[in-house]
């Protein structure tokens, strides 16, 4: 009975680290896309040089 016990707690344990750490990233996430922040140089709709051009003029 105890090693079931222990497996259940350490199920449960996980379960409730991931539950934290996935509504952590969610909260930290919606603040980043409130944030008045210029595109991606990635980004498709980005202003000015992407990163391939960028490193197009280093060369």
């Amino acid at each position: 009975m105890e090693t079931l016990s222990l497996v259940f707690f350490l199920a449960l344990f996980t379960l409730i680290a991931f539950l934290v750490f996935a509504y952590v990233n969610k909260r930290k996430t919606e603040e980043q896309l409130q944030e008045d922040r210029p595109p991606s140089s990635l980004a498709k709709d980005s202003q000015g040089p992407g990163a391939v051009e960028r490193l197009d003029d280093i060369k």
